[in-house]
Order: structure tokens, then C-alpha cells, then sequence
């Protein structure tokens, strides 16, 4: 099952996908964080600009899972990448994850 969480500890479970895009596409100062976890293991998550320490219009989108190699990281500048990414996880769709050049996450 997927759930979705959000920075101010609310949580929906089994989120459909205009939950999940209206979520990821309200980042920003006000909305800083956003993740979508399987419970059975593996996520996506993104962060906002400046909390992230990147500069705003920047998010830091990271995962893990069976669809990558350990827990990566990625700054992407578009929030119609980052709600694919999410909506991808979502349906399962792995193909997502392609379109992104990984870094290891640094925590």
C-alpha cells in the first residue's frame, strides 16, 4: 500500500493520483516536504528550494527502492518531472527513474 505523508505529519493512505499531484505541486516555502512511501518497503520523496539547501525554483527529489541502487538523490528545476516521478511510483511505473541523472544520497 502507498502512503502519502506531508511535512505538517498528515498522512493519506492509498492516495489517488490528483491527491499525489495536487501534493507535489504545491511545494514551496509554505509546503517544503512531500513523501510517498510503499509500506512494504521503498520511496519518493521531494524536498523545496532553500530548506533543501538548494535556491528556490530548485527541489531536491530523492529514492529508494527496488527501481534504483540504494538511496539516490537528484536536483530537479521542473515540478512536472517531479509529479511524474511521484505518480510513477505511484502506479509502479519504474520508467520514471530513468529520466534522472542519481547521485548517492549524502543525508
Amino acid at each position: 500500500m502507498k502512503r502519502l505523508e506531508l511535512v505538517d505529519g498528515a498522512q493519506v493512505d492509498a492516495p489517488s493520483a490528483d491527491t499525489v499531484r495536487d501534493a507535489v505541486g504545491k511545494l514551496s516555502a509554505s509546503i517544503e516536504f512531500v513523501v510517498l512511501r510503499e509500506t512494504a518497503g521503498g520511496f519518493v520523496q521531494a524536498a523545496w528550494g532553500p530548506p533543501a539547501g538548494l535556491t528556490p525554483g530548485h527541489f531536491l527529489l530523492e529514492t529508494a527502492g527496488e527501481h534504483v541502487d540504494g538511496h539516490v538523490q537528484a536536483v530537479v528545476t521542473n515540478v512536472d518531472q517531479l509529479v511524474g516521478a511521484f505518480l510513477g511510483f505511484l502506479e509502479d511505473d519504474r520508467s520514471w527513474a530513468e529520466e534522472h541523472s542519481w547521485s548517492r544520497w549524502t543525508g
